[in-house]
């Protein structure tokens, strides 16, 4: 929401729901909301607020609105990126990973790398799974740069060198293998 209209009709918005529920709806307070807010589109926030104004007890905060828009939390994020690349681990190990979602390849290397993955038992794993999680909770904070979000290149004892491929992995799951 970037236009003057939609910035009025948000402030609208937002001062009926604090309507709803009994709360003052200063200059500030509505200031807040937008800047919490203003990067979401007027239909999503609309919608989001009637959501809000129907199942809410309280005025929800920005993090409530963003729930109810349907934005994943950054814990809820962290996981589905963990289950798209454990898709696609131990099976394609062999080839160069490129996941849309490039902060997958910059969490692991964060992990441990491809050799960690690849010298990992299954007790392991799941110690994988949360240096990984807690990886990416970090990098979509501080988002890292350059080669660190390059794809994941396999251990160099991984490569199948009659197979050169490189496999795009967007964040639907679904699977384009390229050949070198």
């Amino acid at each position: 929401m970037h236009g003057i209209d939609e910035k009025k009709a948000f402030f609208q918005i937002i001062n009926r729901l604090c309507q709803v529920f009994g709360m003052p709806a200063s200059d500030s307070f509505i200031d807040g909301y937008w800047m919490a807010l203003e990067d979401l589109s007027l239909d999503v926030f609309n919608a989001a607020c009637k959501r809000a104004a129907a199942e809410n007890e309280f005025m929800p905060k920005p993090v409530e609105i963003r729930r109810l828009a349907g934005e994943k939390s950054p814990a809820d994020k962290a996981a589905d990126a963990w289950e798209l690349f454990n898709r696609f681990w131990p099976r394609e190990a062999n080839a160069t990973l490129k996941f849309e979602d490039d902060l997958i390849h910059s969490a692991i290397r964060s992990a441990g790398g491809t050799r960690r993955l690849s010298e990992a038992s299954s007790d392991d794993w799941q110690w994988v799974k949360k240096d990984f999680e807690a990886a990416y909770l970090r990098h979509l904070e501080h988002q890292p740069s350059g080669d660190f979000r390059a794809p994941l290149s396999p251990p160099r004892e991984l490569i199948n060198w009659g197979d050169n491929a490189t496999i795009e992995i967007p964040n639907t799951g679904s699977v384009k293998r390229l050949t070198d």
